[in-house]
């Protein structure tokens, strides 16, 4: 597994490079930032380590997820299409609980196989489209981070308890720019539905969050300080859109 990370990393790191001399840099700022994101929610996984703390830390992130899923994620699919993003939402959806509901599926497996799909699909679409971004703003940049460090975060909590190394992250962190970066380099953007894919991108998301916040504790000695928790981080990040909403 270590082999394969590092070829991930290698060739991800390589056509950044390539990116970045082909006058790509906006979209290299963008793929290297999304999975930066991805690797600080990872590394945030492995600071808890009472139980107590732990589900304080699971129970905030299940906020953020949710919220930044409401916020961001599923509006940009709906935003391309509204028809093909909601029958696309629908179909990541229910690919990613399949995957979760499964017989025998490990949770870190489920959600690696989602946030890698969700990662490819909403890459084919960064490549496509790349060049009718504007350029890098806070909005853009909380957007990104907002939903990519809760699902590092996510995916790195089901690897440690399924006994797995956080380096695993590195699969999805690394998949929008393996992605998006070969497809704006080719220059002759293939014809796909920017609604239908974002959408499927979305759907898979969403299983994610939906998947943690399951897997959250929800016995009634805890449910209290869990629904608290989960209310704060999604506070955080409706406050800072707002906040940011009314200085842009």
């Amino acid at each position: 597994m270590i082999i394969v990370l590092s070829m991930v990393a290698l060739i991800w790191a390589a056509l950044t490079l390539v990116a970045l001399t082909h006058g790509l840099a906006l979209l290299a700022a963008l793929t290297t930032l999304q999975a930066a994101a991805m690797a600080t929610g990872a590394w945030l996984a492995l600071g808890p380590r009472r139980p107590a703390r732990i589900l304080q830390f699971d129970a905030a992130v299940a906020g953020v997820l949710v919220a930044s899923a409401v916020l961001y994620v599923v509006p940009g699919a709906l935003g391309e299409d509204m028809s093909s993003g909601a029958l696309g939402t629908m179909v990541g959806l229910a690919i990613g609980l399949s995957m979760h509901i499964g017989r025998g599926a490990p949770v870190h497996r489920a959600m690696l196989g989602a946030l890698s799909l969700h990662a490819v699909s909403a890459g084919l679409v960064l490549g496509v489209v790349y060049v009718s971004m504007p350029a890098i703003g806070l909005s853009l940049a909380l957007a990104i981070v907002a939903h990519k460090l809760p699902a590092g975060y996510a995916l790195a909590r089901s690897l440690r308890n399924d006994g797995r190394s956080v380096a695993t992250v590195a699969i999805p962190a690394c998949a929008v720019g393996l992605a998006s970066l070969p497809v704006a380099l080719a220059g002759a953007a293939p014809t796909i539905a920017h609604g239908l894919l974002f959408g499927v991108a979305s759907g898979l998301f969403l299983a994610v969050g939906v998947s943690f916040i399951v897997h959250l504790p929800w016995h009634r000695a805890v449910l209290a300080g869990t629904l608290t928790q989960m209310a704060l981080g999604a506070g955080v990040v409706i406050a800072l859109n707002a906040g940011l909403r009314g200085v842009i």
